[in-house]
């Protein structure tokens, strides 16, 4: 059965208790990616930059 986030953690507990600690690690997860996904997106964009200027001035 397919559920919605917080709804898995309402059945899964047989109360609202369930749903607020999903809640609290969906939360707590995001968090911890965070600055991650910025770092790979620095380097990204960093390595897009180093590339266009080696394209332009060979």
């Amino acid at each position: 059965m397919d559920c919605a986030v917080l709804a898995s953690g309402y059945l899964a507990a047989g109360s609202v208790s369930g749903s607020l600690l999903q809640a609290f690690n969906l939360v707590v997860g995001t968090m911890i990616y965070i600055p991650f996904i910025r770092q790979s997106e620095r380097v990204r964009t960093g390595n897009f930059w180093e590339k266009s200027r080696d394209w332009r001035h060979p």
